[in-house]
Parts: structure tokens; sequence; C-alpha cells
């Protein structure tokens, strides 16, 4: 989700104090040239993480993932019942 490999992470509180640099070290890595860095906003989230770039930002949680994913299985299920 990464477009710049410059972006700041956003985490929970829980999770940017529990891993938080472990994420954003092994995230650089897998860029190959990433300079992500730890923002020290966190979020009110339950999992997952904000990208944030200036005024832009990717959401990456899992509400927002899940939430994109539930429309797309509610066509598939309906497909299989019904179609």
């Amino acid at each position: 989700a990464s477009s710049t490999g410059r972006e700041e992470v956003i985490l929970s509180q829980k999770d940017r104090a529990r891993y938080g640099k472990q994420v954003v070290t092994q995230a650089n890595e897998r860029l190959g040239d990433g300079h992500l860095t730890l923002s020290v906003q966190t979020r009110p989230i339950r999992g997952g993480l904000i990208l944030s770039d200036g005024d832009v930002e990717v959401n990456c949680t899992f509400e927002t993932l899940v939430r994109l994913l539930r429309g797309e299985m509610d066509r598939t299920v309906v497909e299989v019942l019904f179609g």
C-alpha cells in the first residue's frame, strides 16, 4: 500500500508499544529502499495500520479491509445460494 516508501506508519497505541518498531523495520526491508517511519501519533483502531504522507492517508486497518471484503463476499454468497 506504500506509494513512496517514505510514509509514516500510524498504529494503535497498544500495537505501537508492542511491536511498532519491528513492523516498520520489516516493512522497510521488504520494500528494499523503504524509508517508512513510525509515527508518534496513534489512532483508536483494532488492528492494521494507516500510512500517512502529509495530507494523504492510506487506511489499511482491519476494520476497513473486512468492510471491503464483506461486500465482495456478500455477492459471492448470493451467487452460490441463489445463482
